[in-house]
């Protein structure tokens, strides 16, 4: 017979191996117990962003166009510009038609194959105008107007006010409608919008800035997420135009948008609130 000690050291061992299994098991559970919770938390966004997207309009005609001009070796690039556009004006395509040459000539492989021009919600846009708020409606008619005769810039209808969001939602749909391609996506925005709201960045964009403005504090504040393009000195702003349009003021009017937009001001009261 065994004695006690060597038995108890033993059977020791042996429990000691299977408290160890037992460990490792309950290790291995917990690792898939959380692994599955991650996988059900990513699907779970991603069925929330389906479920937006099946209801959105997005037309991709242009995009499509544009792909079939690429080389093999073209690098595909998407801009998408949010705000308010309340109206439109003229920078805000001079804007993107610029930096669209900043990205082309600073890396000759690269082709923007197009640009988004989305206006935001009426919940944002009405809390940051309030009686010069002007609804989504005829934003988007008058957005749809300025980029109407555009090879490559784009109008979207979703009123959504974030653009990280949109960005998320376009990068879905662009990989679903073009899986053969990598198509990077890049937001465009003001230096003062940075400024102000101090976003936490995830990706890159692209942070338009006017001649003369510092830009250390914001280098400071996102040295590799922001890629700078200067802008224009002259002082086009959506504040400009509808002073101009409640002044009636045509001149000034004809000098900020595009003919159809003056247009459409005229044969619509795009103050009312409908």
């Amino acid at each position: 017979m065994l004695n006690n000690s060597y038995k108890s050291k033993i059977m020791g061992n042996s429990n000691d191996k299977k408290n160890k299994q037992k460990n490792e098991k309950n290790i291995n559970n917990k690792e898939n117990t959380d692994e599955k919770i991650e996988e059900n938390e990513d699907n779970s966004e991603e069925e929330y962003y389906w479920s937006v997207i099946n209801e959105l309009n997005t037309n991709v005609d242009k995009m499509k166009k544009n792909i079939k001009k690429c080389n093999k070796n073209d690098e595909l690039v998407v801009l998408i510009e949010s705000g308010s556009l309340a109206p439109p004006h003229k920078m805000h395509i001079g804007l993107m038609e610029k930096t669209k040459k900043f990205i082309e000539e600073n890396n000759k492989n690269a082709k923007v194959i197009c640009g988004f021009v989305i206006p935001s919600s009426d919940q944002y846009v009405k809390y940051k105008l309030r009686e010069d708020f002007i609804n989504l409606k005829h934003r988007v008619n008058m957005t749809k107007l300025m980029v109407k005769d555009s090879e490559w810039l784009e109008y979207l209808d979703w009123g959504f006010a974030y653009g990280e969001e949109i960005k998320s939602l376009l990068d879905r749909i662009i990989k679903k409608e073009f899986p053969k391609y990598k198509i990077k996506s890049y937001l465009v925005f003001g230096i003062d919008y940075y400024m102000r709201h101090r976003i936490p960045l995830n990706d890159e964009h692209i942070c338009i800035y006017r001649p003369g403005y510092d830009l250390n504090k914001a280098k400071e504040m996102y040295p590799n997420n922001l890629i700078f393009v200067e802008g224009n000195e002259e002082d086009i702003s959506s504040t400009l135009l509808r002073k101009a349009i409640r002044e009636k003021d045509e001149k000034i009017i004809n000098e900020l948008t595009s003919k159809e937009v003056v247009d459409y001001i005229k044969n619509n009261d795009i103050f009312a609130n409908e």
